[in-house]
């Protein structure tokens, strides 16, 4: 299953993604993964002339999985970063208008992106400034909250309504660490059990919490813990997913893509050149991954792990649970429904010719604990 639900492969993704690498600023990859690793796969995608300072990082049970997963997040960012490709529009009178916090419409507000209101299907306009860069240097920051890729419109939408829940129940977690519970997992399958005897081998050991579900998706934490590291040399990483077995893999591999980060960085394979920072994240913010972890890093893993643990199986699975990315939307937006949430909305952001789909989504009210500063 490894870390999502697809209609295609990773290899047919990479080979449609091919052509068009130039285009998106992608000149090359970096392999970061651990020596000797078999399952345990990270990959810095590397672009030439990237305006916001993101590092674009993918990870998977396979170098085709992670290096389709960098090429992803390399042209999410570069589609916001470039002006739009879309069509873009004048504000109908009677549109249903979208402007982040409730903020007017700044004076270049005509040019506006049309976007769906998932829940009731209706057209949704919003400012382009919401979502891409302007071109301007002293651009003002956007959120990449609920930016993200797929194959089709519907596995992106998927993608990014999944990002959103999972930050909110981490910001949830972080004011409340008492619903926090410890999992004890069994029924590994592969390549999970695997993924964990390989980091045993690198000295990590991999604890994972339950931070919530909600609208049937299932939020996991996972920190890796460097055994007999002076202080507690600790990893993060977050999954959210239908499946608790896919939840699992992605917030193992995001914490395996923090060690090796950091670990590139230290070792400067990932040199300062490559994090110049910008309008997104400071180069201040990228250097203190030289350092070592920070107190309230291992304060956040002390606070979790002195909470109640319990048994969990990842054989374990609702039969009703969906079996392609377009049902898992459906029946996540069923549930948003049942939840009495008023509006879920989503912007493609990449042209319909595209042999993939880029795609913003917002449920207003929904918290995350990496705000960008407005």
């Amino acid at each position: 299953m490894g870390t999502s639900i697809r209609n295609v492969s990773a290899g047919y993704t990479l080979a449609a993604i091919q052509p068009l690498l130039e285009r998106y600023d992608i000149s090359g990859f970096i392999d970061h993964s651990p020596k000797g690793a078999e399952t345990l796969k990270f990959i810095e995608v590397v672009r030439i002339n990237p305006r916001s300072g993101y590092l674009n990082l993918g990870k998977g049970f396979s170098f085709e999985t992670a290096l389709a997963s960098g090429y992803m997040e390399a042209i999410e960012m570069s589609t916001v970063e470039g002006p739009p490709e879309i069509a873009l529009h004048a504000l109908p009178q009677s549109a249903f208008l979208y402007t982040g916090g409730g903020k007017p419409p700044e004076p270049n507000a005509a040019r506006m992106i049309r976007g769906v209101e998932l829940l009731s299907r209706e057209p949704v306009y919003s400012p382009v400034y919401e979502h891409f860069l302007s071109p301007g240097a002293s651009a003002q920051p956007i959120s990449v909250n609920g930016l993200a890729s797929g194959n089709a419109v519907d596995e992106a939408s998927l993608h990014g309504l999944y990002e959103l829940i999972e930050r909110d129940l981490t910001a949830r977690s972080l004011r409340d660490p008492a619903q926090v519970r410890q999992l004890l997992l069994n029924d590994n399958p592969e390549p999970i059990s695997k993924a964990l005897a390989e980091l045993e081998l690198f000295g990590l050991s991999a604890e994972f919490y339950l931070l919530g579900q909600f609208l049937g998706v299932t939020v996991l934490q996972c920190a890796l813990v460097k055994t007999g590291s002076e202080g507690g040399e600790v990893y993060y990483g977050w999954g959210a997913h239908h499946f608790r077995a896919i939840a699992t893999s992605r917030a193992m591999t995001e914490a395996v893509q923090a060690w090796c980060t950091r670990e590139a960085c230290r070792a400067q394979t990932l040199p300062l050149s490559r994090m110049l920072g910008g309008i997104m994240v400071s180069a201040e913010v990228l250097k203190l991954l030289r350092e070592p972890v920070t107190q309230g890093e291992r304060q956040l893993r002390r606070r979790f792990v002195a909470g109640p643990s319990v048994a969990y199986s990842l054989a374990e699975q609702d039969e009703q649970a969906p079996a392609s990315p377009t049902a898992a939307l459906s029946q996540l937006l069923s549930s948003a429904r049942d939840a009495g949430i008023r509006h879920v909305f989503a912007w493609t952001l990449s042209p319909p010719d595209r042999p993939f789909a880029v795609v913003k989504c917002v449920i207003p009210g929904f918290k995350t604990p990496f705000e960008v500063p407005s």
